[in-house]
């Protein structure tokens, strides 16, 4: 199994500190609001869900971190051909030159621990639009690896189209690979007035 090495380590646990700095108060209350419910993991991320949301992170990159509180997340299990199938359409995406129906995509594939820290076992896109719509230069590092089955697949999106494949429009997309035998599917839309999205908080600022 993949492992992090000593240099690997000291370089995560900085980017740690920084993002504990700037986003842990916002981390903590998001998943106060959140609450208990079940846990689900692998070697390389967790996520919780209850019924008042759910969170996702990577358990050695803290910064990998998503979640929605307002109402329960659409999740369920899918097999090993589904799970390479939405890979398969993310990866699409990101090969493809984004149309105007695209507002932002970030996608982030890990196969095992070390792909926190190294692009080999991993794939990182993102692509995004400036305040005038301009598209700005996307993001790439690593590569997918169709022979092998992915232990997470991250997937923002804001979309103003559907794109068929795709199970929402805006959100968040996460899958954890090799859950029991399963892999688990969690959809954290941000379209909802009661669903709160951290990523549009300022560090530090928090809902009333």
């Amino acid at each position: 199994m993949d492992e992090i090495n000593s240099a690997q380590r000291l370089q995560l646990d900085v980017l740690e500190e920084e993002y504990r700095r700037r986003h842990g108060v916002a981390v903590e209350w998001l998943k106060a609001e959140i609450g208990e419910g079940d846990v689900f993991e692998n070697d390389v991320a967790r996520a919780l869900l209850s019924e008042k949301g759910a969170w996702f992170e990577c358990i050695d990159l803290p910064m990998e971190f998503s979640g929605a509180a307002g109402g329960p997340c659409d999740h369920r299990f899918i097999s090993d051909n589904e799970m390479t199938a939405l890979t398969e359409t993310l990866r699409s995406i990101a090969e493809e030159e984004p149309g105007d129906g695209l507002v932002s995509f970030s996608l982030l594939v890990l196969y095992g621990r070390s792909g926190v820290a190294d692009d080999r076992a991993a794939f990182v896109y993102q692509m995004r639009r400036g305040g005038d719509g301009e598209l700005l230069r996307p993001v790439r590092a690593g590569a997918i690896q169709p022979e092998r089955m992915p232990r997470l697949v991250r997937c923002s999106i804001d979309l103003k189209v559907e794109i068929q494949g795709i199970p929402l429009r805006r959100g968040v997309i996460v899958c954890l690979g090799g859950i029991g035998e399963r892999n688990l599917l969690v959809l954290m839309q941000h379209e909802g007035m009661d669903v709160r999205n951290l990523g549009a908080q300022e560090a530090g600022a928090l809902p009333n």
